[in-house]
């Protein structure tokens, strides 16, 4: 992995297009971004489902159901949720149409810039600008002008812990600001035993809420949802039963009334 490199002006415009939409926050947003998703966009429906041997943490499927579109985000969650969190992000900005608005608003942006910009715009909602800054302007100076590696791993820990962030985005986000140079980035997120160490840290100095893979299964209102299906029969019986035992939903009595924002006759098997 290299260190992503965006243009200045392309950089001021995903600033703008996050001021534009009130997403600059006075303090971490950390995993409330997954409420955060929903309440930007109400045709948002997020599946939790841990992929163990998948390597992306996670991925945003567009659906038109009934003249609507639907945005299905899929959260993997097998990774740690410091992983979690940065996916949520990094798919609010495909769910705003983020990339669009560059390639109407920013010269020398193209296609092969779009998952660096979308992670910007991760990083600056999660970790925002003055914020960030004064929280490692303070940490540094706590640790004085000759700061080893395991000192930069401790600083690392509790950026990551107070904004639930991977170390890596902790790494890039910290050369965004100037804080380290390219060079040194690059040779931060690319070398496994100072990986090996940030997870070794995480317990030893009892960082209790990161490293944690949740597994977490469902949907938001699912079980309502499934119990709706389930009494219009738009699907046989044993794929009920093989969703339920994937997402560990217990048959439960038919349901009367059940409200969705969704029109379920309009679901294809």
């Amino acid at each position: 992995m290299k260190i992503p490199n965006l243009s200045s002006n392309i950089q001021e415009e995903i600033y703008k297009f996050i001021t534009n939409r009130q997403l600059i926050f006075n303090e971490p947003v950390r995993d409330a971004i997954f409420e955060k998703l929903e309440e930007l966009d109400e045709n948002c429906i997020i599946l939790y489902f841990p992929q163990e041997n998948e390597e992306n943490d996670g991925s945003l499927i567009k659906r038109y159901i009934n003249g609507r579109v639907i945005n299905f985000v899929h959260i993997n969650t097998y990774k740690v949720i410091e992983k979690q969190v940065f996916t949520a992000a990094h798919e609010l900005a495909h769910i705003l149409n983020l990339h669009e608005y560059l390639l109407t608003n920013c010269n020398g942006y193209n296609i092969e810039l779009e998952e660096s910009a979308m992670n910007y715009f991760a990083a600056l909602v999660l970790m925002p600008h003055n914020l960030f800054k004064k929280d490692v302007e303070n940490l540094f100076a706590a640790y004085g002008t000759d700061i080893k590696i395991d000192d930069f791993i401790k600083i690392s820990l509790n950026l990551m812990d107070k904004y639930f962030v991977p170390f890596k985005a902790v790494v890039v986000r910290l050369y965004e600001i100037g804080i380290i140079n390219e060079e040194t980035a690059n040779f931060l997120i690319n070398n496994d035993n100072i990986i090996a160490k940030i997870n070794d840290y995480i317990q030893i100095y009892g960082f209790t809420r990161l490293g944690i893979r949740s597994q977490k299964k469902g949907i938001k209102n699912f079980p309502a949802i499934i119990s709706k299906v389930e009494e219009k029969e738009i699907f046989n019986e044993n794929k009920i039963k093989n969703i339920r035992k994937k997402l560990n939903i217990p048959e439960s009595n038919k349901l009367e009334s059940i409200q969705s924002n969704i029109p379920l006759e309009k679901i294809n098997g």
